[in-house]
C-alpha cells in the first residue's frame, strides 16, 4: 500500500471558475491493482452537450459532514479532502486497469461557502436534471454488505423480483397495486433471476433448493389465518406463492437493516434515482439492477401490508422489524415511476406536490428541501425566474417566497407543515418548516391542495353540520402576514398531563392505561362528568375510532400527533384495555382486530385541553389534542375549508389592521370537529390575521 504520507508537502487543491453556464466537471477516476492503494483523480472541464452517456453519476449520502473526518485523496497531483461515504464509493467504483469517468457532487462541484462558489453551484444545480439526465448510469451506494446473509439477501431479492406478477395477481387481485416494473421488467427479472441462480448455485445450495429455503422443509408450510376466510384464504395463497425466505426472520431484519441506511433518507437521492437512464445499486461490493430491488423491496412492503391483522408465519417473521416506519423507498420508487410516465401523467408531477411528499427527507442545507427536487419539475416550471437556485438566499426567505406561490396555488399543505411554535418571533408561523425531519401526522392526512384523506374522520359522532367550502387565503405580498377565514372555538383554559413517553423498561399498556387514567381524572377535576359516554369519547379520541389505515400500516390517533411535540410509540396490542366494556360493538370490533395483530405503531399525541360547553347535545365540553407547546390562553380555530384545526397564540394587533392577530402554535384535534365538520353553533365566520 502506498501511504500518504507528509501530506504537508501536497498543496490543496483549488477549483478554477467553470468557463461557461453549461460546462461541468467530470472526475477521471485512475485504475489501481491494488484495491489498498490511495485514490488518484483528475478532474477536468466538459461541456455538458458533449459528454453525454460517457459518464457514470455517484448517488449517495452524505453521511457526517465534519471537516475531521473527511478523507485525503490525490486530485491533479494535489490533495483534496472528500467524505468518507464518497471516498468508499469511489473505492468500489475504481477498476483494476481502465480509467472511469465519474460525475459525483462532492468533487465536481464547488463546495466552497464564498459568493462566486455559491454562485457556481448555484448554477450547476439547475442543471441537475441533464447531468443525471446525461450519465450512462447512475450507482447509488447503500454502504457496506449485509454481513454473513448478504448473499442470500441478494439472492431472495432476484428470487421475488422473479415471480410472475400475473401468477401473484391472480391468488391477490390487489397486489399489484404498488407492482410499479409489471411490463417492462417481467422478462428482464426472470433473466435476472436465472443469473442470479448461476452466480449463487453451488456447494451452498442444493439443486432446487432456494437460498432462503429451510433443507429440512421438505413440504409448503400451513399458514393459519384468523381473519375472513375468503381474504384469508388469498393471504395465504400468496405466502405460499413467495419464497420460502419471506417466512424467516434473517430476511426482515436485513431489509430493516437496509431501509434504516441514510440513504434512503436522503433527499438528493430522489432526484438522482428518478433521472437516471439505468440505475444500479452497490450493497457492499455487489450490484444490483435498480429495478430488481425496487420491485423485490415493493414486494416485501406489499407482503407485509396485506399480513396485516393476520396471524401466519410472515407476521411472525417480521415481528419487531422497525423497517415499517419507513416508507421512504416506497416515496423514492413511486417517484421515478412518475417520472418515467407509467403510473401518472408527468406533466402533474408540480413541486409543491413533490414538496408535500418530500418534506421529511434530510437534506444537509434546508434550501436543498427545495433546490434538490427542481430537477423533477416539468422544464417550464424549473425554469421559471421565481424559480432560480440561489444559495445566497436566506433559509428563512426561501421559506417565505415558496409558502406564499404554494398557497397562492391552492397547496395548503404549507400550513400543516409550517414551523408553529418552534419559530422565531421575528419569523412568520405559518411559513413551510424546510428544517422539519419528522413528518407531522395531522399533515400527513392532508393533501398538497388542502382536502383530506379518507382516513380522517370523526370522532365517534355524526356531525349536524359540514362546511365544504375553500380554503381561500389572503396572502401578502408586502408584509409578513396572512389572513384567513375561521372560527375560533373556544380558548384553552386547562391542560392534561402528557403522555409520558414510551421506552423498553416500562411495559406500553400500563404506560397508556396510566396516561387515560390521568386524563380522567383530570377531566373529573375540570367538571367534566366521567360518565360511560364520556369515557367512551376520550378512549375512542386517544385510540379507537381514530384509528385509520394511511400508507402501508395502521396508526392510531394519527389526527392526534401534532407538530412541535414528542410522541409516543407502542405496539399496537398495548390498548387492550379498552375493551368490550367500554366500547361500543360497531367499533371495538374493528378495534380489537388490529389490536391484537397488527405490528404497527400507536401513537398519541402530547396534551389534553378542553373547552367551555358549545351546543350539542352529546358533548357537555369540548375535548381538544394539542401540541406539547400548547398553553392555556390558546385558541382552537376551524380554518373555513381546511379538515384539521389548528391552536392558535393570541399576539399583539396589527395598527391599523382590523381583526384579532395569532401565531400558529400547530395542529389540532377537537372531538367531533375533524375533516371540516362541525356540530352547530353560534360562533361566527370571522377574518383573522396569521403573523
Amino acid at each position: 500500500m502506498a501511504a500518504l504520507q507528509s501530506l504537508d508537502h501536497y498543496e490543496p487543491y483549488h477549483y478554477t471558475r467553470l468557463r461557461q453556464p453549461d460546462n461541468i466537471r467530470l472526475v477521471r477516476l485512475l485504475p489501481s491493482a491494488d484495491g489498498t492503494d490511495e485514490l488518484r483523480v483528475d478532474v477536468l472541464e466538459q461541456s455538458l452537450s458533449t459528454v453525454d452517456g460517457t459518464y457514470t453519476a455517484i448517488s449517495y449520502a452524505w453521511g457526517d459532514t465534519s471537516i475531521d473526518i473527511q478523507r485525503p485523496i490525490f486530485c491533479n497531483g494535489r490533495i483534496i479532502r472528500i467524505y468518507p461515504t464518497l471516498h468508499s464509493a469511489l473505492l468500489k467504483l475504481r477498476h483494476q486497469s481502465e480509467v472511469t469517468l465519474v460525475w459525483c457532487d462532492g468533487l465536481c462541484i464547488d463546495q466552497g461557502a464564498d459568493p462566486e462558489s455559491l454562485e457556481e453551484r448555484s448554477i450547476q444545480v439547475q442543471i441537475m436534471s441533464e447531468i443525471y439526465t446525461n450519465a450512462q448510469r447512475v450507482v447509488a451506494d447503500l454502504g457496506d454488505d449485509l454481513g454473513h446473509k448478504n448473499d442470500e439477501f441478494i439472492f431472495s431479492l432476484y428470487e421475488l423480483a422473479g415471480i410472475s406478477t400475473k401468477h401473484l395477481e391472480a391468488v391477490f387481485p390487489a397486489f399489484e397495486y404498488h407492482d410499479f416494473f409489471i411490463d417492462e421488467d417481467e422478462e428482464d427479472a426472470d433473466e435476472d433471476a436465472d443469473d442470479a441462480d448461476d452466480e449463487y448455485s453451488g456447494d451452498d445450495y442444493e439443486e432446487g433448493q432456494s437460498a432462503s429455503q429451510d433443507p429440512e422443509q421438505s413440504s409448503p408450510p400451513r399458514h393459519a389465518s384468523n381473519a375472513p376466510s375468503d381474504e384469508g384464504r388469498s393471504v395465504d395463497l400468496l405466502i405460499g406463492l413467495l419464497p420460502a425466505c419471506v417466512r424467516q426472520k434473517w430476511l426482515w431484519h436485513s431489509l430493516g437493516t437496509l431501509v434504516a441506511r441514510p440513504y434512503f433518507g436522503r433527499l438528493w437521492v430522489i432526484q438522482e434515482h428518478a433521472l437516471g437512464r439505468e440505475v444500479v445499486f452497490m450493497i457492499g461490493r455487489t450490484q444490483i439492477r435498480g429495478s430488481i430491488l425496487a420491485r423485490a423491496m415493493l414486494r416485501l412492503y406489499n407482503t407485509s401490508f396485506y399480513c396485516l391483522g393476520y396471524s401466519n408465519e410472515v407476521t411472525r417473521a417480521q415481528h419487531r422489524v422497525p423497517y415499517m416506519a419507513s416508507l421512504n423507498p416506497v416515496i423514492i420508487f413511486r417517484i421515478r415511476e412518475y417520472i418515467m410516465g407509467r403510473t401518472f401523467d408527468r406533466s402533474k408531477i408540480t413541486l409543491d406536490r413533490l414538496v408535500h411528499e418530500t418534506i421529511t427527507f434530510a437534506s444537509t442545507d434546508p434550501r436543498d428541501k427545495i433546490y434538490g427536487l427542481l430537477g423533477l419539475c416539468h422544464a417550464d416550471e424549473r425554469n421559471h425566474p421565481s424559480l432560480r437556485v440561489d444559495y445566497r438566499e436566506s433559509v428563512e426567505s426561501l421559506s417565505l417566497r415558496m409558502s406564499r406561490l404554494f398557497l397562492s396555488n391552492g397547496a395548503h399543505f404549507v400550513l400543516y407543515h409550517s414551523v408553529g411554535c418552534c419559530s422565531e418571533a421575528s419569523t412568520p408561523s405559518w411559513v413551510i418548516d424546510l428544517c422539519a425531519e419528522k413528518r407531522d401526522d395531522v399533515g400527513s392526512l392532508v393533501l398538497a391542495d388542502g382536502t383530506c384523506d379518507d382516513a380522517l374522520y370523526n370522532a365517534g359522532h355524526a356531525p349536524d353540520q359540514a362546511n365544504p367550502r375553500a380554503f381561500q387565503p389572503l396572502v401578502s405580498r408586502d408584509s409578513h402576514l396572512l389572513t384567513v377565514t375561521a372560527i375560533l372555538l373556544p380558548a384553552i383554559c386547562s391542560l392534561s398531563t402528557t403522555c409520558p413517553y414510551m421506552d423498553k423498561k416500562t411495559p406500553s399498556s400500563k404506560n397508556v392505561h396510566d396516561w387515560v387514567s390521568d386524563l380522567l381524572t383530570w377531566a373529573s377535576d375540570q367538571d367534566m362528568p366521567t360518565s360511560i359516554d364520556i369515557r367512551k369519547a376520550l378512549l375512542s379520541t386517544v385510540s379507537a375510532d381514530t384509528l385509520s389505515f394511511s400508507g402501508h400500516f395502521y396508526r392510531a390517533s394519527l389526527d392526534a400527533v401534532l407538530p412541535g411535540s414528542e410522541i409516543l410509540t407502542a405496539a399496537l396490542y398495548c390498548i387492550e384495555y379498552t375493551g368490550p366494556d367500554i366500547l361500543t360493538d360497531d367499533y371495538s370490533r374493528r378495534m380489537h382486530r388490529s389490536a391484537f395483530s397488527l405490528m404497527g405503531c400507536l401513537m398519541f399525541a402530547q396534551g389534553c385541553a378542553v373547552g367551555f360547553p358549545l351546543r350539542s347535545q352529546e358533548l357537555v365540553s369540548l375535548l381538544y389534542l394539542v401540541p406539547g407547546c400548547a398553553k392555556p390562553g390558546d385558541v382552537v380555530a376551524i380554518f373555513v375549508g381546511l379538515p384539521v384545526p389548528f391552536v392558535l397564540r393570541p399576539t399583539e394587533p396589527e395598527p391599523g389592521l382590523e381583526g384579532p392577530v395569532f401565531r400558529i402554535v400547530g395542529s389540532a384535534y377537537a372531538h367531533g370537529m375533524m375533516d371540516g365538520q362541525i356540530f352547530s353553533t353560534s360562533l361566527p365566520e370571522q377574518l383573522i390575521h396569521l403573523r
